[in-house]
């Protein structure tokens, strides 16, 4: 319920980071506190049902976080720099998602699964702040966001 609906409607889902042992996310981590700004993992424990699939976080909860590419999308962001479109149609269609954080290099983004609550937030990283698309509870969250998605049928 999260990447098969983006594979059956996009084709190839390129996955770029996901999985991390406890012992690499802490390694990543160290570095990312020491200032090398190549590594963004978070402690261990913030990362706990997210990149640690393994690990249950502070509410016993199981999740897991894969950042990945859509090799279709590239075109459409390349000539428009707009992940909206997609944020959107994943709103639309991925039942199981419970959060998504886009970047700007190549409109990669985590994608998360969660046993947990959520309010299914879809944010994109925009240093200094976020930049929040939609999250459950927000105005423009329910019904249908064809219109914004048109364009990529």
């Amino acid at each position: 319920e999260v990447l098969e609906p983006l594979h059956d409607r996009f084709g190839r889902v390129s996955i770029r980071s996901a999985y991390r042992s406890p012992e690499l996310n802490g390694f990543c981590n160290q570095r990312y506190v020491a200032g090398d700004t190549a590594c963004w993992c978070t402690d261990n424990g913030s990362n706990a049902a997210k990149h640690i699939w393994d690990r249950r976080d502070e509410a016993g909860h199981l999740g897991a976080t894969a950042t990945i590419v859509i090799p279709a999308y590239l075109d459409h962001y390349e000539r428009t720099g707009d992940y909206r479109p997609l944020g959107w149609w994943i709103r639309d269609n991925v039942p199981g998602y419970a959060e998504i954080y886009f970047f700007k290099q190549l409109c990669a983004f985590n994608i998360r699964w969660y046993e947990g609550g959520s309010d299914k937030a879809i944010r994109r990283h925009n240093p200094p702040n976020d930049e929040l698309l939609t999250r459950r509870g927000e105005p423009n969250f329910d019904g249908d966001h064809q219109e914004f998605y048109a364009a990529l049928a």
